[in-house]
C-alpha cells in the first residue's frame, strides 16, 4: 500500500559496522642509547576554521614520554614532541595515534630501538710514579629490581677499580659509587703500553656501559707520607714499608738511610744493594727504630730503582733509566710513668655511672731517670722536660670520639718546668655502658713522650625505666609505643635491641634509624609481645644506643587472668554446701514410730492389705 499507516508490522535491523584504523601515515624509527634519551618532533597541521583538540594515545609504547592531548589554532599549525627515555635494551613497534570527532583519526608506526648506553669519556688522570689518583664513577639502576655487573678492563696494569670480585650490584633504584685507581709505569703517556684503559659493566637487560680512561705519568714526588714508628726508649720496634715496582720491567734497587744524630732506625735486610724485583711486584722493607734518648728522630729512607738496560721511565728522555723515591721516618721515643707512692704494676681505674660526673686527681713525680737526654737536647733553651701538650687517647678511631665527649682533662699545677711533681685533674661523665682502655699522652719539647694508662670505667645502673605489656591470648600479638628524642638538636643514628637472656616473644620496630629531635617529635618505637605458652611471666631487656648514648628498659609481658570453667549439676552433690544446708534445716524422722502405727501391709509386702494388728486367740501364720 501507498499509505504506511496501512502497513501492519514494523521491520527493525541491527546493523553492525566494522570500521579498521586508516593506514599508518608513515614508519618512524626511533633510536635511543639505554640511560639516554631521543626525541622525535611530528608536524601537525589543523585544516578547520576553528580551533580543534587532538587526543593523543601512545598504545602502552614504554619508556616513552609525551602528553595526551594537543590544542591547534584555527588553519595552524603545531608540533607535537615524542621524548624516548629507555631503561634497558631492546626493540619494541607500536602506534601514535591522534583523533578527533572532526577530523577523524590518523597515525604513525613507530619502531622503538634502544642499544647500548653512550661510552664516557672520563678526564684526563694525572699521578706520580709509584703513586697514584683516583676518579669517582656513577653506576645507576633504574629498574625495579636488583642488578649484576660483570666487570671488565683492558689495562688492569695502570687502572683498577675498588671491588675485590668481578661484578658489582647494584640495589634497585639507586646508584653504586665506582672509584678507578690510575698506576702510572712510567713517566708521560706510557711506553709499550699506554696509559689508556676501557672499563665497561656488562649486563644483560641494561646493556654494556662503556668507559674511557686516559692518564698520565710524572716524576715521584719528593717525598712520600710520612711512615710513624713508636718505641719505648731502648727497646726495638718494627714496621714494613711497602714499595712496589711500577715498572712492567724488572728494577734492581739501592736501599739507604740518610745521616743524622744518632742510629735509631735501621734495615733489616742482609743485602740493600742491587735487589732485584720483579714487573709490579711488591717488596716489604723491614724498618727497626731503637730509640737512645726520650726525644723526636727523624730520617729518610731513599729507593733508587735502575730499569734494564735499554729500558727509561720516559720516552722524552732515552737516559732516564734511573728514578728515586724518598720516604720520611719519623720516630717518637716514649716511657710508662707511675703515679707517686703507686704500684707499678697497678692500673688506674675511674669509675662513674652513666650520666652521672666524676672528677679525681692524678699526681706524678717525674722521675729523672725517665728522661734520656743527649748534649743536643741539654743545650736547649727550653728546659727539654717541659710539657707541650697532654691528651688522653684511644687507639680504636671509633671510641676516640667517646673519650673526646665523655672525658676532660687539665693540668692543674706545676710550680716550674724545674718540678718533678705534676697534678691533673680528670672528669669523667660517661653516657653509655663501655669499659675502656686510655692512655694519657704528655708530650715533651723534645718531642717525646711521657705515657701513663687509664682504664674508664661504667658502672651497671638502674634501668631508665619499666615496660609492663599485657597480652591479649595466646599467638596474638599486643604492642605498645613508646618515643624517644635525640639529646642533640639534630637527628642520630640509633640501634635498638633485646639483649641475648631476653625472651623470644618481645620484638622492637624499628631496630634501627634515626632518633629525631625533641622538635620534631622524636621517634616512636614499639614493642610487640606474642606468647606462645601459659603459666609465666615474659621478661626482657631493652637496649637502645645512639651514639654516645644509651637507653636501658626492663620489659615484662603477662597473661591476662585464668578463670577455669565451673560447670553445676541438677543434683546437689553429697558434699556440696546446698545439701549440707539441706540437711540441717530439715526435721529428723523417728521411724519406730512410724512403724507402731502401721494398720496394714504395704503394696511392696507378699501379702498386701493384711492388717497388722492381731487378735490374741488368733494364730497368724505366713
Amino acid at each position: 500500500p501507498d499509505d504506511p499507516a496501512d502497513f501492519q508490522y514494523s521491520l527493525w535491523f541491527t546493523v553492525d559496522i566494522n570500521v579498521q584504523a586508516p593506514d599508518a601515515q608513515t614508519t618512524v624509527d626511533l633510536t635511543a642509547p639505554c640511560l639516554g634519551s631521543n626525541s622525535l618532533i611530528i608536524p601537525l597541521k589543523n585544516p578547520l576554521d576553528h580551533p580543534i583538540r587532538l587526543d593523543v594515545d601512545l598504545q602502552t609504547l614504554p619508556d616513552v614520554i609525551g602528553t595526551d592531548s594537543i590544542e591547534i589554532e584555527a588553519n595552524g599549525e603545531a608540533r607535537y614532541e615524542l621524548i624516548f627515555k629507555p631503561k634497558t635494551i631492546g626493540n619494541w613497534n607500536g602506534g601514535l595515534v591522534f583523533y578527533n570527532d572532526e577530523i577523524g583519526e590518523f597515525w604513525y608506526e613507530l619502531n622503538l630501538i634502544s642499544t647500548n648506553p653512550q661510552k664516557v669519556e672520563l678526564s684526563p688522570m694525572t699521578a706520580p710514579v709509584g703513586g697514584n689518583s683516583t676518579q669517582e664513577i656513577t653506576i645507576e639502576n633504574p629498574l625495579d629490581e636488583q642488578v649484576t655487573f660483570q666487570t671488565i678492563i683492558s689495562n688492569n696494569n695502570n687502572f683498577t677499580i675498588n671491588t675485590d670480585q668481578d661484578t658489582i650490584t647494584v640495589q634497585p633504584k639507586s646508584q653504586a659509587k665506582v672509584n678507578v685507581t690510575f698506576n702510572p709505569s712510567a713517566i708521560g703517556n706510557g711506553n709499550e703500553q699506554k696509559h689508556q684503559s676501557k672499563i665497561s659493566f656488562v649486563n644483560d637487560k641494561l646493556g654494556t656501559l662503556k668507559y674511557s680512561v686516559k692518564g698520565v705519568g710524572t716524576k715521584p714526588q719528593k717525598q712520600q707520607s710520612p711512615v710513624i714508628m713508636k718505641s719505648e726508649t731502648g727497646v726495638s720496634s718494627t714496621t714494613n714499608i711497602d714499595f712496589q715496582n711500577p715498572s712492567n720491567y724488572p728494577i734492581r734497587c739501592d736501599l739507604s738511610l740518610s745521616s743524622g744524630i744518632n742510629n735509631s732506625f735501621r734495615i733489616l735486610l742482609d743485602k740493600t744493594e742491587h735487589i732485584l724485583i720483579g714487573p709490579r711486584e711488591k717488596f716489604h722493607i723491614p724498618i727497626a727504630f731503637c730509640p737512645e734518648t726520650l726525644s723526636r728522630h727523624e730520617t729518610q729512607l731513599r729507593i733508587i730503582g735502575r730499569l734494564p738496560e735499554g729500558k727509561t721511565w720516559s720516552l722524552d728522555n732515552p737516559e732516564a733509566s734511573e728514578l728515586s723515591w724518598t720516604y720520611p721516618l719519623q720516630g717518637i721515643a716514649f716511657n710508662w710513668i707511675h703515679q707517686k707512692d703507686e704500684d707499678e704494676d697497678e692500673l688506674k681505674v675511674i669509675e662513674c655511672i652513666a650520666g652521672e660526673r666524676v672528677e679525681q686527681q692524678i699526681e706524678f713525680e717525674l722521675n729523672r731517670q725517665l728522661f734520656r737526654f743527649d748534649d743536643r737536647h741539654i743545650n736547649m733553651k727550653r728546659n727539654p722536660t717541659a710539657i707541650e701538650n697532654y691528651a688522653i687517647v684511644n687507639e680504636t678511631i671509633s671510641n676516640q670520639e667517646f673519650v673526646q665527649n665523655s672525658i676532660g682533662i687539665k693540668l692543674l699545677k706545676r710550680d716550674n718546668e724545674k718540678s718533678d711533681i705534676i697534678r691533673f685533674n680528670i672528669v669523667y661523665t660517661p653516657t653509655k655502658f663501655i669499659t675502656m682502655d686510655c692512655v694519657l699522652v704528655l708530650t715533651l719539647s723534645t718531642g717525646g713522650q711521657l705515657k701513663y694508662p687509664l682504664r674508664f670505667v661504667k658502672l651497671e645502673i638502674p634501668p631508665d625505666d619499666e615496660i609492663i605489656l599485657e597480652a591479649v591470648g595466646l599467638n596474638k600479638v599486643s604492642t605498645i609505643g613508646f618515643r624517644l628524642y635525640s639529646p642533640l638538636d639534630s637527628p642520630i643514628p640509633f640501634e635498638a635491641y633485646f639483649t641475648s637472656n631476653s625472651d623470644r616473644a618481645f620484638t622492637i620496630t624499628p631496630d634501627c634509624g634515626e632518633l629525631l629531635p625533641a622538635s620534631a617529635n622524636g621517634t616512636l618505637l614499639k614493642i610487640s609481645f606474642c606468647p606462645t605458652v601459659y603459666g609465666r611471666t615474659f621478661n626482657g631487656m631493652l637496649i637502645v644506643n645512639a651514639q654516645d648514648h644509651q637507653w636501658k628498659y626492663v620489659v615484662r609481658g603477662i597473661l591476662p587472668h585464668y578463670e577455669p570453667p565451673q560447670n553445676r549439676s541438677s543434683l546437689p552433690s553429697v558434699n556440696s554446701d546446698e545439701y549440707a544446708n539441706r540437711r540441717a534445716g530439715a526435721k529428723k524422722r523417728n521411724f519406730i514410730l512410724e512403724n507402731l502405727q502401721l494398720h496394714q501391709t504395704a503394696v511392696s509386702s507378699p501379702i498386701k492389705g493384711a492388717s497388722v494388728l492381731t487378735k490374741p486367740s488368733e494364730t497368724t501364720s505366713v
